[in-house]
């Protein structure tokens, strides 16, 4: 018989058995990732034969056939980008009650046992983006990106289980709850971005189609300078919610931290952002009205 519990504010949950603890949690890269190397192949092959169709084209008629050569460069650079992000899209991390093991395609690329574990190293840009090292007995380390999802509980679990084992000696605290910050940050900064960006994109392709509808109508280049305001005060926005409302709250906790963050509201998050997004659109709209007035 298994229980489920929610851990910390991640809506990831830990089996609890009757009779025993299961620890097993399987952790994955973000999603975005999948995004990008699906859209390799929507987008990089048709523009790879497209050039190829170009440069055939061309090479009848002038006999230079260039852009043969650099379609058939980006489709195959293009393919061997989309095969190397399989070690992203396809990775796992298994925390199991002994070990930790990436595995790539159901294949077991590494495996560390927490008690083989001889050196935990991290390096880090406070609140931006990092890595996590586990050396174990093989010369290769373990290499934990701020790009896995959960990765701030993960980091905390496998912490957990090194200082069960009473072998606290193979990471230094404070640079590891350093990094933990950072990884929890990027956490919660994830599902913000990932809420936000696409309406951003949205309102920037409005903007770009008003300033230049409106400059070849007006011949003013004030118009641009006015939607450049406007992109620039949504964008700004973003970054005041980021760095001036969420970096801050996760700076002011001590690194004596029992390694818990305060309680992340996502719908707070949400709030915010879409005040940001009404404050851009305002902008938009002053700006629009300026362009017709002048």
């Amino acid at each position: 018989m298994n229980k489920c519990y929610n851990i910390g504010n991640s809506s990831r949950k830990l089996n609890i058995k009757v009779g025993g603890f299961n620890m097993e949690q399987k952790y994955t890269y973000r999603g975005h990732l999948r995004k990008i190397q699906k859209w390799m192949l929507i987008i990089g092959i048709p523009l790879s034969v497209l050039f190829v169709i170009l440069g055939i084209i061309l090479g009848v008629a002038t006999g230079e056939y260039t852009f043969v050569g650099v379609g058939l460069f980006f489709g195959i650079y293009d393919l061997l980008l989309y095969k190397t992000y399989d070690r992203f899209t396809k990775a796992e991390f298994i925390l199991d009650e002994e070990k930790i093991t990436l595995k790539i395609k159901d294949v077991i690329k590494q495996e560390i046992k927490y008690a083989d574990i001889t050196k935990i190293d991290s390096k880090s840009i406070r609140y931006t983006g990092g890595w996590m090292l586990i050396y174990g007995q093989s010369k290769k380390p373990l290499r934990l990106m701020v790009t896995i999802k959960d990765i701030g509980l993960m980091i905390k679990q496998i912490k957990q289980k090194i200082d069960e084992i009473e072998m606290s000696h193979v990471y230094q605290e404070d640079k590891l709850i350093k990094f933990f910050k950072t990884a929890y940050y990027a956490d919660q900064s994830w599902q913000r971005s990932s809420y936000f960006i696409p309406r951003y994109l949205l309102i920037l392709l409005v903007q770009m189609i008003l300033a230049i509808s409106l400059l070849i109508i007006k011949e003013n280049r004030l118009i641009i300078f006015l939607f450049i305001v406007a992109i620039v005060i949504l964008l700004f926005g973003f970054i005041y919610v980021e760095y001036f409302i969420y970096v801050k709250n996760i700076r002011k906790q001590s690194d004596q931290t029992n390694w818990d963050i305060v309680p992340y509201d996502e719908n707070l998050a949400k709030r915010r952002l879409k005040k940001v997004l009404q404050l851009g659109m305002v902008a938009t709209i002053v700006a629009l009205i300026i362009s017709l007035i002048i």
